[in-house]
Order: structure tokens, then sequence, then C-alpha cells
């Protein structure tokens, strides 16, 4: 009797201290990942309502619009159904900038910041849900690095901002030239996709200052908040090595990039409607640009629709890749790419354990690099067959537009405002499930289907 009763006291402890951590929870007392989906959700109809506003309008749209570009924004995508050189007021486009900074660096990375400035305490169920959030394997020292993330984050995008306002002083006014250096600096570092710009970023890319300028936020933003950490502590010699993470992102990234640039310089080299009439710096220049911006910042440079065919398919496969994890671009990321390829060597090569950079890989990583894999693929060719019986399109411009909102790269064809409604529904669910992860999505559906703690007894299967 006594022993039960000491059992029920403690389960009873146990309930009282999670309901009071609970109340005293700065992000309120649902599931991690489930918080983070709908956290995501009410940004996004937050948005759609500012956005339909009159005063965030320069022009009438709909309240549908208003929700798509809301959805594009939160999910730094970049997908418009309007002009933003022409449609939104300055009220709108701050809210379009606040929704892509909220979405790019992470809801829980800006309500980390808030709960810090008013002094509350971040319990370990929101810890939980900020490494949710930029899908990093460990809570060791998350919110100091959430902290870091966000001066950084802040400090590189005014640092840009001041850049790019300089070289915009010569075509607008002092407080214009502001504006679109915020813009588009922020844009840029949450790998956003969104310009002021009528004709996107041709008018401007062959300066090469804004160019580079740009590039570089790109590329620190779509890099992780784990491998920024990284190369910081590296770089200021707190570390004697790089994290086998670091080395696999930046190894990655790296090969992307100059995979990209080849393709795109020699691929369109001679092609008049691209790189063909400019000269060679110009076209290594828009080369680079291309390699940079395909992955996931979707900044188009060019018409995608003039570009050579192997361009076209070596974009998609930029696109569908994306950034890294905990990073502001999306798609499968690099570190899944790499790992697969380990996989693949491995098995090519008859070895008998997966090895990068003399460190193993763990079956769980593989496991969810697969995982990762096959759910994109799945959910890209779903929306390609739903696009395909809701519009009047070719296979090619579709794949396009589902893969550039899947990574939530943003580059398109043109075909997103002639689309149905069914179909922009499509899109904005590619968008959001994009962002958030299939890895989450699937995660927060398949607890529904399927309990755990079930072991099954193992029979082989032929394979291949």
């Amino acid at each position: 009797m006594l022993k039960n009763a000491k059992q029920s006291n403690s389960k009873t402890f146990v309930l009282r201290m999670k309901r009071e951590q609970q109340k005293r929870s700065f992000f309120g007392g649902l599931p991690p990942p489930k918080r983070v989906v709908l956290f995501f959700f009410a940004l996004i109809i937050l948005g759609a309502v500012l956005l339909s506003l009159p005063a965030a309008q320069n022009r009438p749209i709909s309240f549908f619009d208003a929700l798509f570009t809301s959805v594009s924004a939160v999910c730094v995508t970049g997908l418009s159904t309007v002009s933003m050189a022409d449609t939104f007021s300055l009220f709108g486009r701050v809210v379009i900038l606040v929704l892509f900074q909220t979405g790019g660096l992470g809801i829980m990375a800006i309500s980390t910041m808030v709960a810090l400035m008013l002094g509350k305490r971040i319990m370990l169920q929101e810890r939980i849900m900020i490494k949710e959030s930029f899908n990093v394997d460990t809570m060791e020292g998350i919110v100091r690095i959430t902290r870091n993330l966000i001066l950084f984050a802040l400090g590189l995008e005014t640092l840009g901002a001041l850049v790019l306002t300089w070289r915009f002083l010569p075509y607008y006014g002092w407080l214009s030239a502001l504006g679109q250096g915020f813009f588009h600096s922020v844009s840029a570092f949450c790998n956003a996709g969104f310009n002021l710009f009528a004709d996107g970023f041709s008018a401007v890319i062959m300066d090469p200052l804004t160019s580079i300028t740009l590039m570089l936020l790109i590329i620190a933003g779509g890099l992780g908040v784990t491998v920024i950490a990284a190369l910081s502590r590296y770089l200021t010699r707190k570390a004697k090595h790089l994290s086998l993470h670091a080395k696999l992102v930046l190894t990655v990234s790296a090969c992307l990039l100059v995979g990209g640039f080849l393709v795109a310089f020699l691929g369109e080299f001679n092609n008049p409607a691209t790189f063909g009439g400019k000269s060679l710096g110009e076209k290594i220049l828009s080369g680079a640009f291309f390699s940079v911006s395909a992955r996931s910042a979707g900044f188009n440079m060019v018409d995608t629709y003039h570009l050579n065919s192997f361009t076209q398919f070596f974009l998609i496969f930029l696109m569908f890749v994306g950034a890294s994890p905990g990073s502001t671009g999306s798609g499968i990321k690099t570190t899944t790419l790499g790992v697969l390829a380990a996989v693949a060597f491995c098995i090519f090569t008859g070895r008998s354990q997966v090895a990068v950079f003399g460190r193993s890989i763990g079956a769980e990583t593989i496991y969810k690099a697969l995982a990762i894999l096959l759910l994109a693929i799945f959910w890209l060719m779903a929306a390609v067959f739903l696009l395909l019986i809701t519009e009047k399109l070719p296979i090619g411009p579709v794949l396009f537009e589902v893969v550039a909102a899947l990574s939530n790269a943003g580059i398109s064809e043109g075909i997103t405002p002639g689309l149905s409604i069914a179909g922009k529904v499509i899109v904005m669910i590619t968008m959001f499930v994009g962002r958030l992860g299939t890895l989450l999505i699937g995660y927060v559906f398949a607890n529904l289907i399927q309990p755990k703690g079930i072991h099954y007894p193992e029979e082989k299967i032929i394979i291949g």
C-alpha cells in the first residue's frame, strides 16, 4: 500500500509539473511538431488579412491573391499571382518583408528572441520546438545559437542593405533607395526570391558589387545555423576542427555551386535569348549569379522560358536539392544528397560501413535521408499529377512550377498568375509542405496512423 501511494504521489507530481510548465510556457502546450505547423499557418492567415487591407494595396486584389502572396512570403518562395512592383503599397511591402523575414529565420527563432527580451524562461518544450524548427539533431546551446543567429542575420542584412542602397542611389531618391536596399537584402538572406523590379534583377545584376552582395547574402542564408556557428567557432579558433555536418554541407554546396556555374556558363554561352549578347565578364557574372540563386533564392536574372532544355533540367535538379538544414532555404537539403551519395558509393565499392571524411554515418541518419527523398518525390509526383488534371498545360512548365514551389525557390516560367483556383491551392499547399519539410509533415501524420513500440519479425526482400 505504501509503495502504491508513493507511485501515485510521484505520478501526481510529474503531471503537476507538466501542467505548470505548460502554464509558464511562452509557446503553449501542444506537441512541438504540431505547434510549428500551426504557428506557420497562423502567420499565413495574419499576413493574408493584412495584405487584403486597402492600406496595403496600390490597386485592389482579391483575398485569395493576398493569401497566395502571404503563403509565398512566409514560405520564402517568391511565387506570386500579382505584380510585386506595382500592386502593394509601402505598408504592404513592409508586411511582406516581415513575413519572409519571420518565415526565413523561423517563427521559433523570432519568438525565442522576443521571449528573451521579455525575460521569459525558455522551457524544455520550447527548446524541442526550436530544434524541430531548425531541423537540427541536438538541443545543446540551442537558445544561445538562436540568439547569435538572429544578431548575425540582422547585422549581415543591415550591411547588405547599406551596400545596395548606395548602389541604388543613382536611380532612386534616398528613401526609395533605402527601402529597396533593405527589402532586397532581407529577401536575399532569407532566400525569399521577392523583388520589386518589374523585369527582375536583369537590370541591376550586371553591376558587380550589387550581384556579389546579393550572392554573399544568399549563400550565408542558405548554409544553415549550425554551419554558421561551426564556422564562427573554427575561424575564431574556439574549435580545432569543423564538424562532419559542416564539412558535408560546405563540400556539397561547393560542388553544386561549381556545377551550376559550369552548366549555365557553358550551356547558355551562345544563347542569344540569355547570355549570348553579353561580354565575357558579364557571362561569368551571370553564370555565377544563376548558380547561387537557383537552389533556393529564386531571383530571376533571365527568362527561364528561354533557357536551353538541359539548363532547365539542371536548374530543376538544383532547386530540388535546395539549401542546407537549419537555413532559410528549403529543398531536400545538401546533407540529404551527401548522405545518399555516400550510401551509393558504399554499395558500389562493397564497403560494410557508410563513412564520410573518416567518420561513419549512423543508420538513423540514412533512414532519415531516404525518407526525405521518397516523401519529396511522392509529393512532387502527386502535385504534378493534380496540376495536369486541373490545368491545360504541358508537363514541362508544370513540373518546373511544382519543383519551384516544393523547394521554395520561386523561379517560374510565368504560369503562376494563369493557374486556376484549384491549381493555385495545390501550389500553396506545396509551398507550405516545402517550407516545413516533408519529414516534419510526414511525422505529424504518421503518428496518427502507426503506433510506436511495435516490433515485427525480420524477413529478406530481393532488391535490384
